[in-house]
């Protein structure tokens, strides 16, 4: 089964800590829903805590609803869920200007 061999791959590797709090980058794609979905699957096994984050850019007239989609799926799953959007965010674009 794939999630056995990617848990393989992972204790291979040292790639998951016992008791890690893991931060997931999740735009609701395929990658990150398989990423989402894995951890998931291990985190009592491995005493995982996890926090599904997503960032709307705002680059599509679907996003907000892809956020909401999102939102969604780590309800189900029990997963925390912190969503931005790009627009509302202050960064600090003037330490920027002077890097190089």
């Amino acid at each position: 089964m794939l999630l056995n061999k990617i848990e393989q791959f992972c204790n291979d590797h040292n790639l998951i800590t016992p008791g890690s709090k893991i931060v997931i980058g999740f735009s609701g794609g395929p990658d990150s829903m398989l990423l989402l979905h894995f951890l998931n699957s291990i985190k009592h096994a491995y005493n995982l805590s996890l926090i599904a984050c997503h960032l709307d850019h705002g680059w599509r007239e679907s996003s907000a609803s892809e956020a909401l989609f999102c939102e969604s799926v780590c309800e189900k799953l029990d997963i925390p869920f912190i969503s931005a959007r790009l627009q509302d965010l202050q960064l600090p674009t003037e330490k920027l200007k002077g890097s190089k």
